[in-house]
């Protein structure tokens, strides 16, 4: 079996951002998913640059900037659905460093601090990011065109994989992305779902993200796209009910449209619930095994698609060296 076929388990947005930097590599990659890219977790979420729900933060900083460098190459191309956006962090009392973390990986250029007439009521200070947001309806089936233009391939299983080790008779290098089942797979029990409800309404006149993320229990983000803005949302850590909860949809609308007063009138296109993939830091590490190597890449939190380029780069090198 040839050393340069991959294997890539997961179909979101971290095993398609591996596949398509794995292929530009000039590897022959194979995506296995229990589900298709916009049925995946990676589809209900916002898509919006910022670190959130993620460590460690030294590793997550750098990813986030080699995220960052590869959108704004992405974001000239207007057929992937990456939009170059104004974004506002807002902060209802002083932010510790610790909350300002990832302006470490934003280019002086990318960020301000917000004057004090433009801070809204209630809050004491914000800045202002010029950051990207992943139009996910647009930019999942973009990276699962872009694998399979490069010459890979996305197969539909028809049962979820029970065994790591079985895939080996398929490849001998496997790349792990499958999110919150990779818990179950590498019994790992620092996995852990952290429920997030959303609310996707249509955009009439959203242009800014706006984020305060001080308050879990008061969570407010409105992330506009191109045919829809997201109105988020909730943190609910270990909580596995997909049902939306029509009476946090009212809220999540009321918190956001105190911001952005328009909202409050918007049209409701749906509302979606996704388990995030938590965990205590992300792994991403090789282990060899006696069937091939494994590298996982799992546990990103609130943060799959900011550090989405960073890990794939890192899951390159890896991969890389296993070839040496």
């Amino acid at each position: 079996m040839s050393n340069r076929e991959i294997l890539i388990l997961g179909a979101g947005v971290s095993g398609l951002t591996c596949a398509v930097a794995l292929a530009e590599r000039g590897y022959a990659v194979r995506v296995l998913t229990a589900a298709m890219p916009l049925q995946t977790t990676s589809a209900v979420a916002g898509g919006l640059w910022m670190p959130y729900k993620i460590e460690p933060k030294d590793r997550v900083i750098e990813w986030s900037r080699v995220t960052v460098e590869r959108l704004i190459e992405l974001s000239r191309d207007a057929e992937c659905g990456v939009i170059e956006t104004e974004s506002w962090q807002l902060f209802r009392r002083p932010p510790e460093s610790d909350e300002l973390f990832w302006l470490r990986a934003l280019p002086v250029d990318r960020w301000r601090r917000l004057d004090g007439g433009e801070i809204p009521a209630g809050y004491v200070d914000g800045y202002s990011l010029r950051v990207f947001v992943m139009d996910v309806p647009v930019y999942l089936p973009w990276l699962a065109r872009r694998v399979e233009m490069l010459g890979g391939t996305i197969e539909l299983l028809p049962s979820p994989v029970e065994s790591l080790d079985l895939l080996f008779s398929r490849c001998n290098v496997i790349v792990n992305c499958a999110g919150l089942s990779a818990g179950r797979l590498c019994d790992d029990r620092e996995v852990f779902p952290i429920r997030g409800q959303v609310v996707k309404v249509e955009n009439t006149s959203i242009r800014r993200a706006i984020c305060d993320e001080q308050d879990e229990a008061e969570l407010t983000y409105t992330i506009p796209r191109s045919r829809d803005v997201v109105l988020g949302g909730t943190t609910e850590p270990g909580q596995v009910d997909t049902t939306p909860d029509s009476a946090v949809s009212r809220r999540l609308i009321d918190r956001n449209a105190r911001l952005q007063p328009a909202l409050a009138q918007a049209r409701v296109l749906r509302e979606e619930v996704g388990l995030r993939p938590g965990r205590s830091a992300v792994r991403l590490q090789r282990e060899d095994r006696a069937g091939g190597t494994i590298i996982h890449n799992y546990g990103h939190g609130g943060a799959g698609y900011t550090v989405s380029w960073g890990c794939a780069a890192d899951v390159a090198a890896i991969v890389q060296a296993c070839a040496q």
